[in-house]
Protein backbone atom coordinates (compact mmCIF):
# COMPACT_ATOMS: atom_id res chain seq x y z
CA UNK A 1 0.00 0.00 0.00
CA UNK A 2 1.46 3.80 -0.71
CA UNK A 3 -0.06 6.73 0.72
CA UNK A 4 -2.32 8.54 -1.20
CA UNK A 5 -3.62 11.97 -1.54
CA UNK A 6 -5.22 13.86 0.98
CA UNK A 7 -9.51 13.54 -0.05
CA UNK A 8 -10.66 17.02 -1.62
CA UNK A 9 -13.84 17.32 -1.31
CA UNK A 10 -14.77 20.42 -3.88
CA UNK A 11 -17.24 22.99 -4.02
CA UNK A 12 -19.61 21.31 -2.16
CA UNK A 13 -23.13 23.15 -1.18
CA UNK A 14 -25.63 21.77 1.29
CA UNK A 15 -23.70 19.09 2.71
CA UNK A 16 -23.64 19.11 6.15
CA UNK A 17 -20.95 16.28 6.97
CA UNK A 18 -18.89 13.45 5.13
CA UNK A 19 -17.03 10.79 6.19
CA UNK A 20 -13.88 8.96 4.10
CA UNK A 21 -11.76 6.33 4.39
CA UNK A 22 -9.05 5.59 1.91
CA UNK A 23 -6.55 2.81 0.52
CA UNK A 24 -3.81 2.98 -2.12
CA UNK A 25 -2.50 0.04 -4.27
CA UNK A 26 -0.31 0.46 -7.45
CA UNK A 27 -1.75 4.18 -8.79
CA UNK A 28 -5.12 3.41 -7.95
CA UNK A 29 -6.68 5.60 -4.71
CA UNK A 30 -9.87 3.77 -3.40
CA UNK A 31 -12.28 5.89 -1.11
CA UNK A 32 -15.23 4.41 0.64
CA UNK A 33 -17.19 7.65 1.39
CA UNK A 34 -20.20 8.54 3.11
CA UNK A 35 -22.02 12.03 2.58
CA UNK A 36 -24.91 13.65 4.57
CA UNK A 37 -26.89 16.29 2.89
CA UNK A 38 -28.74 19.06 4.75
CA UNK A 39 -32.39 18.73 3.70
CA UNK A 40 -33.60 19.84 -0.07
CA UNK A 41 -31.13 19.47 -2.62
CA UNK A 42 -27.11 19.28 -2.66
CA UNK A 43 -24.23 19.29 -4.65
CA UNK A 44 -20.63 18.94 -4.79
CA UNK A 45 -17.79 18.59 -7.72
CA UNK A 46 -16.73 15.13 -8.54
CA UNK A 47 -14.20 15.97 -10.69
CA UNK A 48 -9.99 15.49 -9.51
CA UNK A 49 -6.58 15.89 -11.21
CA UNK A 50 -7.06 12.38 -11.81
CA UNK A 51 -9.52 9.46 -13.81
CA UNK A 52 -12.35 8.41 -11.55
CA UNK A 53 -14.99 5.92 -11.20
CA UNK A 54 -17.65 6.72 -8.68
CA UNK A 55 -20.22 3.75 -7.91
CA UNK A 56 -23.10 4.34 -5.90
CA UNK A 57 -23.09 1.87 -3.33
CA UNK A 58 -25.93 3.07 -0.95
CA UNK A 59 -28.42 6.01 -0.75
CA UNK A 60 -31.13 7.03 2.20
CA UNK A 61 -34.15 9.08 0.88
CA UNK A 62 -34.37 10.71 -2.51
CA UNK A 63 -31.83 10.30 -5.15
CA UNK A 64 -28.74 11.68 -6.49
CA UNK A 65 -27.74 11.19 -9.85
CA UNK A 66 -24.22 12.66 -12.02
CA UNK A 67 -24.73 15.90 -13.70
CA UNK A 68 -22.50 17.78 -16.12
CA UNK A 69 -24.59 20.62 -15.99
CA UNK A 70 -25.88 21.38 -12.39
CA UNK A 71 -29.62 22.70 -13.88
CA UNK A 72 -29.94 20.07 -16.40
CA UNK A 73 -30.98 16.58 -14.64
CA UNK A 74 -29.32 13.49 -16.36
CA UNK A 75 -31.71 11.22 -18.29
CA UNK A 76 -32.79 8.05 -16.77
CA UNK A 77 -34.96 5.30 -16.07
CA UNK A 78 -33.77 4.28 -12.95
CA UNK A 79 -33.03 6.11 -9.56
CA UNK A 80 -31.75 3.42 -7.49
CA UNK A 81 -28.15 2.74 -6.35
CA UNK A 82 -25.71 0.99 -8.40
CA UNK A 83 -24.69 3.41 -10.77
CA UNK A 84 -21.33 4.17 -12.11
CA UNK A 85 -19.75 7.68 -13.18
CA UNK A 86 -16.62 7.51 -15.52
CA UNK A 87 -15.20 11.62 -14.49
CA UNK A 88 -12.11 11.80 -17.04
CA UNK A 89 -9.24 13.48 -15.37
CA UNK A 90 -9.66 17.56 -14.86
CA UNK A 91 -13.64 17.44 -16.24
CA UNK A 92 -16.12 18.83 -14.22
CA UNK A 93 -18.94 16.57 -12.85
CA UNK A 94 -21.44 17.19 -10.34
CA UNK A 95 -22.97 15.12 -8.02
CA UNK A 96 -26.49 16.13 -7.22
CA UNK A 97 -28.83 15.03 -4.76
CA UNK A 98 -32.65 16.16 -3.59
CA UNK A 99 -34.35 14.66 -0.47
CA UNK A 100 -31.31 12.53 0.29
CA UNK A 101 -30.37 11.50 4.06
CA UNK A 102 -27.56 9.90 2.85
CA UNK A 103 -25.44 8.56 0.39
CA UNK A 104 -22.52 5.81 -0.22
CA UNK A 105 -19.83 5.50 -2.48
CA UNK A 106 -16.86 3.73 -3.49
CA UNK A 107 -14.71 6.40 -5.67
CA UNK A 108 -11.16 5.22 -7.23
CA UNK A 109 -8.83 7.35 -8.42
CA UNK A 110 -6.38 6.15 -11.07
CA UNK A 111 -2.90 7.88 -11.46
CA UNK A 112 -2.08 8.85 -14.48
CA UNK A 113 -0.93 6.19 -16.67
CA UNK A 114 -2.48 3.46 -14.74
CA UNK A 115 -5.57 2.93 -16.70
CA UNK A 116 -3.21 2.06 -19.92
CA UNK A 117 -0.94 -0.09 -17.79
CA UNK A 118 -4.35 -2.16 -16.79
CA UNK A 119 -5.95 -2.28 -20.15
CA UNK A 120 -3.39 -1.79 -22.48
CA UNK A 121 -4.50 -2.34 -26.59
CA UNK A 122 -8.28 -2.56 -24.78
CA UNK A 123 -8.48 1.36 -23.36
CA UNK A 124 -9.88 3.00 -25.85
CA UNK A 125 -8.27 6.68 -25.87
CA UNK A 126 -10.25 8.42 -27.87
CA UNK A 127 -13.27 7.61 -25.12
CA UNK A 128 -10.97 8.56 -22.03
CA UNK A 129 -12.00 11.82 -22.62
CA UNK A 130 -15.68 11.21 -22.44
CA UNK A 131 -17.72 10.89 -19.54
CA UNK A 132 -20.22 8.19 -18.69
CA UNK A 133 -23.01 9.79 -16.45
CA UNK A 134 -25.03 6.11 -15.45
CA UNK A 135 -23.72 2.73 -16.64
CA UNK A 136 -25.60 0.17 -14.57
CA UNK A 137 -23.40 -3.44 -13.79
CA UNK A 138 -24.08 -5.65 -11.08
CA UNK A 139 -21.13 -7.61 -11.00
CA UNK A 140 -19.08 -3.96 -10.98
CA UNK A 141 -21.66 -2.75 -7.92
CA UNK A 142 -20.80 -6.15 -6.06
CA UNK A 143 -16.71 -5.11 -6.62
CA UNK A 144 -17.11 -2.20 -5.22
CA UNK A 145 -18.57 -3.18 -2.38
CA UNK A 146 -16.34 -5.72 -1.66
CA UNK A 147 -13.52 -2.93 -2.10
CA UNK A 148 -15.38 -0.85 0.22
CA UNK A 149 -15.44 -2.90 2.61
CA UNK A 150 -11.22 -3.45 2.24
CA UNK A 151 -11.14 0.63 2.79
CA UNK A 152 -13.13 -0.36 6.43
CA UNK A 153 -10.52 -2.71 7.74
CA UNK A 154 -8.24 -1.50 9.94
CA UNK A 155 -4.82 -0.62 8.45
CA UNK A 156 -2.03 -2.67 9.89
CA UNK A 157 1.38 -1.02 11.05
CA UNK A 158 4.36 -2.58 11.04
CA UNK A 159 5.49 -3.87 14.34
CA UNK A 160 9.10 -1.51 13.98
CA UNK A 161 6.97 1.47 13.25
CA UNK A 162 4.77 1.30 16.21
CA UNK A 163 6.22 3.37 19.25
CA UNK A 164 5.17 2.62 22.85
Amino acid sequence: MSQSQPFEFRSPHGIRKIESQTRSWNGITVRNIVHYPDPGKAWHDISSHETTVAIVLGQVGGYCEPRLNLNRPTLRSRFDVGHTTFVPAGMTVWGYTDGLQSVRELRMSFAPKVPESILGDDLDSAKTDTPVLLLYDDKMARCAELLAEECQEPQVVAASTVRA
